[in-house]
């Protein structure tokens, strides 16, 4: 019989987990800035499986209160979102989750991300009740941060992930299944899709594709391209009755600012678009109602996906979008982020992200 009291093969230890403020000192002196280097953000992207996390600004100003890292990233369908980040040392508090909310809902859409030491299983719970109750444009992450030695005098950092904006999480609403895909209004904007996208990139476009659930085809603007910085791609959508070319502005801080943007983009191109686009086009500048309407869209009735022929409305929508990034580039509104801030005074102006609205037509 083996004797199992002699040890085999090499020695194993358990994991030894250090204090957050024993590795790198204190939270918003050390550890914000630490979490701020890219190297750090890409260790939290993995856990998170969120695409190119990027920072943006720290400790940023919002309603009075300091977010501790606000960044960017791409979500699964390959748009560029706000993520909020909230860092705390200890337990996790009602305080904190409080504040990611005003942050996230501040910015509109995104993603939130509460990184503490400590998770209370009240707070894991709370935050899976957001997912499953928040509608798309918002999730809600909770990682515990643990950091224990590596080789020689360096250490090493685990981000565990115990709640996510996942399928699985958002179950079902109201005693109803999530909504299915629009199968008819899928397969419109996928024969749009394929029909434009040689022309759209032999126009200058870099990229292209069909919104994951089918809610819209995505353009985006070269990178080069000044506007870039405000909004990164336009949309082609389309209703049961229409299809359209939406550009936003979702860049700025806050709504006011977006708008403001919107109107001065207006101001200076709307006579030109309007005797530039197809006939039987109509123009809707839409930067001051509800919800996230800081956009200009260019519809064209009577072509939407019941009934509509698809051949007709990829046609219109190539020459729609190439008008607007032609208009882009010839007569680029260099000055557009100081002449909001001249309607601003005193706000900060500066674009933090890139999020563009997914909401359908009205």
């Amino acid at each position: 019989m083996a004797d199992f009291s002699v040890p085999t093969g090499p020695k194993v230890s358990a994991v030894q987990w250090l204090a957050a403020k024993d590795v790198l000192g204190g939270e918003a002196s050390d550890f914000t800035p630490w979490l701020m280097q890219q190297e750090s953000m890409n260790i939290l992207a993995a856990a998170l499986k969120l695409d190119d996390l990027t920072p943006v600004a720290a400790e940023l100003n919002v309603l009075g209160k300091r977010l501790d890292i606000l960044a960017t990233a791409q979500d699964e369908n390959g748009e560029d979102i706000a993520v909020c980040i909230e860092n705390q040392y200890g337990m996790s508090d009602a305080s904190h989750l409080g504040r990611l909310i005003a942050y996230l809902a501040n910015q509109g859409r995104g993603r939130a991300v509460w990184v503490v030491e400590q998770a209370h299983d009240a707070f894991v719970a709370a935050v899976r009740f957001l997912n499953r109750t928040s509608d798309e444009d918002a999730g809600y992450y909770l990682a515990q941060v643990r950091f224990t030695h590596g080789p020689g005098d360096s250490y090493q950092v685990h981000f565990e992930v115990l709640a996510a904006p996942i399928a699985w999480e958002r179950g079902t609403k109201a005693g109803n299944a999530v909504a299915k895909p629009n199968e008819p209004k899928v397969a419109y904007l996928e024969a749009i899709h394929e029909g434009a996208r040689a022309a759209l990139l032999g126009a200058g476009f870099p990229s292209l594709n069909t919104h994951a659930r089918g809610a819209y085809l995505w353009v985006r603007w070269p990178s080069s391209l000044w506007f870039r910085r405000f909004g990164t791609m336009l949309n082609i959508r389309v209703t049961r009755t229409a299809v359209a070319v939406a550009v936003f502005v979702r860049a700025l801080p806050t709504r006011a600012a977006n708008a403001a943007a919107m109107e001065i983009m207006q101001s200076h191109y709307a006579e030109r678009i309007l005797k530039s686009v197809p006939e039987g086009s109509e123009v809707k500048w839409l930067s001051a109602g509800p919800g996230r309407k800081e956009a200009v869209q260019v519809v064209l009735a009577g072509h939407g996906y019941d009934g509509g022929d698809a051949d007709v409305a990829m046609t219109w929508a190539v020459e729609v979008a190439t008008l607007w990034l032609e208009l882009l580039q010839s007569d680029p509104i260099l000055d557009l982020e100081a002449q909001v801030q001249a309607a601003l005074p005193g706000q900060a102006v500066a674009p933090t992200n890139s999020g563009d609205s997914d909401d359908d037509l009205e």
